[in-house]
């Protein structure tokens, strides 16, 4: 006794919209929800702005598990590693912001750098736990943004890899000030 299933497929009808929705046109998943076992997150080459970055910075400020996140090759400029700068005073787990190929220029890397000096030396709160800050190829990094980098190193335990390569306004006063912080 053999028995057969049949499907039938009926197309939409005129009136119906077949329009799919994007999961990226859906709101992001609260920091609860069960992506919470996330530890690293590549999102180089995404097309992201600094609105995008900023709700994405928004849902990590408590996130429990993410590690490393990548946001190379997009478009994020000051604004946007504001947002970051602000979520890295609160997150206690990133260990290594990767923002290479941005347009971030010197306000969002004196933010960053503020974020990333200890208690001791700043009365904000700051982040305690990243080990990695990833920046080159920001072409408007300059000896500003270079000089609050030295400095944040001076005071920062915790990072252990700065890499600012192929920023072409950084000059001898920025090189100077790093190689000043990295003592």
């Amino acid at each position: 006794d053999t028995s057969t299933t049949t499907t039938t497929m009926t197309p939409p009808s005129s009136t119906t919209p077949t329009t799919k929705k994007s999961p990226c046109q859906s709101s992001p998943p609260s920091p609860s929800s069960s992506s919470s076992w996330l530890r690293s997150f590549k999102l180089n080459q995404c097309h992201i702005s600094n609105k995008g970055v900023q709700i994405l910075a928004f849902h990590l400020h408590h996130n429990p598990t993410l590690e490393y996140l990548y946001l190379g090759v997009n478009h994020i400029g000051d604004n946007g590693a504001l947002a970051l700068a602000t979520m890295l005073q609160v997150n206690t787990k990133l260990k290594m912001l990767s923002l290479y190929q941005n347009n971030i220029g010197d306000k969002g890397v004196i933010a960053l750098a503020s974020s990333l000096e200890h208690p001791h030396t700043n009365k904000n709160k700051n982040n305690t736990t990243l080990k990695m800050l990833v920046l080159h190829h920001n072409p408007t990094i300059s000896d500003r943004g270079a000089c609050a980098l030295g400095h944040m190193l001076q005071a920062n335990s915790t990072l252990k890899e700065l890499i600012v390569h192929s920023n072409p306004r950084i000059g001898y006063k920025g090189m100077k000030a790093l190689a000043e912080g990295a003592k």
